[in-house]
């Protein structure tokens, strides 16, 4: 399904909690309510004009408000029923000498009646939303924060910035709980899932990281397309993650084994947003596109051209499924429905596979190291860096 945008530039996307409505935010300033239970060529419920470019859009845990945020700082509040303005106000520090888009992030703080917006000065900015005035504010980075997640009940709160560095704070009171990384390249997109247990951040080369940042161990691991996260959501479940960015792709990970399930190629330009709807359903939007609502189960067409490129070797399983290798990853094709599952990038690609009668496999890799993956996808086991990249079984 698509919803249509003027000018095709759907910018944010923020669907409300309870899954009745699609709040549509164009570059342009223009926002638009459109009704899930309505056809998708239904016009929207109301539109909403705004003088500039907008950068963010977020509705409230009770989905009677919406939120939206411009590239000068500028906060409306949004009777989400009527499109009708409460309150409009102007997060201070937006218009610092040199600094555009200086307000980067807000989302409402569920339970709290506040807006909590971020950006270049580098501080947490919590503003009533029914006044607009400025309740309290304090120091999350020392740089500009770049990601902001916060959990379903609203007691906790992650950020990312320029300095790599991922940190969890308790929401109402400031005090600073965990600190994770620095990471290897540039943070670039942040969210916490609804149990605020896990943070899932993603990077300029394309990485998605997940970590439970109550015990520091990082659970998941993806190496990308090496082009950036613009965006990254857990599913409302917290067990899966979807995430876009710049090559206009949007992927679907499994939260707890990595093992990636999904894959759209959907759009030809870059994708600014994901989120996902109650029902289970994604929707993104982005430059030169309409919003588009996709099923995150996988389908067969755009996994198996992606597994078919560049393929490297080809081995049968003993559930008679094909196993392949390509350059970026592993995946396994039904020959007769030709349907993939079980798709999983691999650093250095997949030049060698040995099946297993108990349908897992081997594979050997350009880095060197030889994985035991299952039928699903996820990596079992991983040896060190042997030097070879040929696996067989005696």
């Amino acid at each position: 399904a698509s919803y249509f945008v003027p000018g095709d530039n759907a910018g944010f996307v923020a669907p409300s909690p309870d899954g009745g409505y699609l709040i549509v935010a164009s570059l342009l300033g223009e926002v638009l309510r459109y009704d899930l239970d309505q056809p998708t060529n239904a016009p929207p419920r109301w539109r909403f004009e705004t003088p500039v470019w907008l950068h963010g859009a977020a509705v409230s845990e009770d989905s009677t408000r919406v939120a939206l945020l411009n590239n000068q700082g500028r906060v409306w509040v949004l009777d989400a029923d009527t499109g009708r303005e409460q309150t409009s106000f102007t997060v201070p520090g937006s218009t610092l000498p040199g600094r555009t888009l200086a307000a980067r992030r807000l989302s409402f703080v569920p339970g709290a009646r506040q807006v909590c917006v971020v950006g270049a000065a580098g501080q947490a900015l919590f503003f009533d939303a029914d006044t607009g005035e400025l309740a309290r504010a304090f120091p999350v980075h020392e740089s500009e924060v770049v990601g902001l997640g916060i959990s379903g009940d609203g007691s906790l709160m992650a950020t990312t910035s320029n300095d790599n560095l991922v940190r969890v704070w308790e929401t109402s009171t400031g005090n600073l709980l965990a600190q994770l990384g620095p990471l290897p390249t540039t943070t670039t997109a942040l969210d916490l899932s609804h149990d605020g247990s896990r943070v899932a951040v993603g990077q300029m080369l394309g990485a998605v990281t997940l970590w439970d940042w109550t015990t520091g161990v990082q659970t998941v691991d993806a190496p990308g397309a090496q082009r950036p996260i613009a965006s990254i959501a857990f599913s409302p479940d917290g067990a899966r993650v979807a995430a876009v960015g710049r090559e206009g792709v949007l992927r679907v990970w499994d939260a707890t084994t990595g093992a990636q399930f999904s894959l759209q190629r959907g759009d030809p330009s870059e994708l600014n947003s994901v989120s996902w709807i109650a029902d289970g359903r994604i929707v993104t939007a982005g430059l030169r596109t309409r919003a588009r609502v996709w099923d995150p189960a996988p389908t067969p067409s755009p996994v198996r051209r992606r597994v078919a490129r560049d393929a490297l070797v080809v081995r049968r399983s003993f559930q008679d499924e094909l196993i392949i290798g390509t350059t970026g990853g592993v995946g396994l094709v039904d020959p007769r429905r030709l349907t993939t599952r079980g798709v999983t990038l691999s650093p250095g690609g997949v030049y060698s596979i040995a099946p297993l009668r108990a349908g897992d496999y081997l594979t050997g890799g350009g880095d060197g190291a030889v994985r035991r993956m299952d039928d699903s996808g996820a990596v079992l086991a991983t040896s060190e860096p042997l030097g070879f990249i040929v696996v067989g079984l005696t």
